[in-house]
């Protein structure tokens, strides 16, 4: 629970930066690379009693351990955290350490989309400085393992079209269908829409104890592929992708989609399994898992306490 008297001092400050006032050495006559990270999100699917990025993990918040991660990308000028304009926890970040490198946009929305493009719609004064666009990635809030050599290979393979790193699926791939209790023998199944590989739908939560889930068929992984996050395009072509979807009233899930919507096709970097997203419960126990290893491979003593944790430097390489 937040002090009251927390809020009242949040609403009341100039936390959220002014774009065109941030304090950076831009070269203008370059194309910088911004980060766009959208904080805005509630996090039902984590059953918990805060916004997933919030949720902390060894004395910091899964925000945090992200931020720590993006930071320290010598490839990224400049990273923008978009959030709700009454989050109050937002206002406790300790952004002072990240040398500037970090600002808070008050531009979080009601998706991931409108959140987004919210926040390129304020930064694009600033972009519009540059004698070439600025490469914009977004990233999600709690993915914290980004692996600095495949952002890398990201930017450098961008594109005219946009990029996204992607995890190539290694497992049988079902596409279903709802078999409902009143159609059992009858097999007139109702067909599923969803999109294969999307992490939004994962779990049974929307289907009722009376329905069951059959298989239709069984998808050609070969050319399936998870889309993860950073994903990357210049600023104009993404804020183009994203005005339109959102003129035409389309629901995208992310960034790639958005360009699909233009007939463009960004490229897909490949990347592995561990850049994963935490989503579900079980996904912040591997992140811990993962933390107490890198914790072990970057340190010359024995490790006593998960408390050492806390404090520890982690190359992300």
């Amino acid at each position: 629970m937040i002090d009251t008297a927390v809020i009242d001092v949040f609403m009341k400050s100039d936390v959220f930066s002014n774009p065109s006032a941030v304090q950076h050495q831009w070269n203008y006559s370059d194309s910088p690379v911004w980060m766009v990270i959208p904080a805005a999100g509630v996090g039902r699917r984590m059953q918990a009693n805060l916004p997933k990025q919030y949720l902390s993990c060894f004395g910091k918040s899964l925000l945090e351990w992200t931020l720590d991660a993006c930071a320290s990308l010598t490839c990224v000028d400049h990273i923008w955290v978009a959030v709700l304009p009454d989050d109050a926890r937002a206002f406790a970040l300790p952004l002072a350490r990240y040398n500037e490198k970090v600002s808070l946009l008050s531009t979080g929305g009601g998706t991931r989309m409108e959140t987004v493009r919210n926040s390129l719609l304020e930064l694009a004064s600033l972009g519009s400085r540059f004698n070439k666009s600025p490469r914009v990635l977004v990233q999600d809030a709690v993915r914290p393992c980004v692996v600095a050599s495949q952002v890398e290979d990201l930017i450098t393979n961008l594109g005219e079209e946009g990029a996204l790193l992607a995890c190539a699926i290694t497992d049988t791939v079902k596409q279903a269908s709802e078999l409902t209790s009143t159609s059992i023998g009858s097999e007139e199944h109702i067909g599923n829409e969803e999109h294969i590989g999307n992490e939004e739908h994962i779990g049974n939560e929307e289907h009722s104890k009376k329905d069951t889930l059959v298989v239709d068929k069984t998808l050609e992984r070969n050319r399936l592929w998870c889309a993860q996050t950073p994903q990357a395009a210049h600023f104009d072509v993404l804020l183009n992708a994203l005005n339109y979807c959102y003129d035409n009233a389309l629901e995208v899930t992310d960034e790639a989609s958005a360009l699909e919507h233009l007939g463009l096709h960004p490229r897909i970097i490949p990347c592995d399994s561990r850049n994963f997203k935490i989503t579900q419960p079980y996904d912040l126990e591997r992140f811990k898992g993962y933390l107490c290893q890198r914790f072990l491979q970057t340190s010359s003593f024995e490790l006593t306490s998960v408390d050492q944790v806390k404090t520890a430097e982690f190359p992300y390489r």
